[in-house]
């Protein structure tokens, strides 16, 4: 069953972490991957994921916005660290992940790749950078103490990864914004999964 958001429904933005392990040869990795997630919370508390935004290098190691599916309860997830940057009514949540949406187009158009030690340089690339420049874009921000890691935060041409305040959409109703939110994720990768070099 499809599922209803209402003007009523309280939707907020979240900043994730989930721990992530690899191996690389013979030797053991561990890094956190960044990502943004919609989510609404329901009467009973329970804390659902609509959808995810996140950023990874399975394209040629370019910086690649992809959708990925929600999930039912965020509490589930164990691995998973949430830190919530924006709460409101439907529309204007919905307005400002519509935003992080058009960024996340805009990124894909830039072209850029993920830098070296992707994993622990602060100055590297990688998909903090795509979650910071997202969330920048519409206003909001993205502090050392919300994260895991510092790694990728200090990018030094974010600038170039955030669209002009005035390419971002603002819808005036509820079906509006689905609708636009549908189109804009049609147009981005859906990617499931992280394994290998894939985050």
């Amino acid at each position: 069953m499809e599922k209803v958001i209402t003007y009523a429904s309280k939707l907020s933005v979240l900043a994730a972490e989930r721990f992530v392990a690899d191996t690389d040869g013979d030797e053991m990795d561990t890094w956190y991957h960044a990502s943004l997630y919609l989510s609404e919370t329901h009467q009973d508390g329970r804390r659902e994921a609509h959808q995810r935004l996140c950023f990874n290098n399975a394209n040629g190691w370019l910086l690649t916005p992809n959708i990925k599916p929600g999930f039912e309860d965020l509490a589930a997830v164990t691995d998973l660290s949430a830190k919530e940057l924006f709460e409101g009514n439907a529309l204007a949540v919905l307005n400002l992940w519509n935003g992080m949406l058009t960024n996340a187009h805009h990124i894909l158009k830039q072209g850029d790749k993920f830098g070296p030690d992707y994993k622990n340089n602060p100055k590297s690339l990688n998909c903090r950078t795509g979650v910071l420049a997202s969330v920048r874009a519409v206003g909001l921000e993205l502090n050392r103490d919300m994260v895991k890691s510092g790694a990728g935060l200090q990018y030094p041409d974010l600038d170039r990864l955030i669209v002009p305040e005035s390419s971002l959409p603002v819808a005036q109703s509820i079906s509006d914004a689905l609708k636009l939110k549908d189109e804009l994720t049609a147009g981005l990768p859906a990617v499931v999964g992280t394994n290998g070099p894939r985050i």
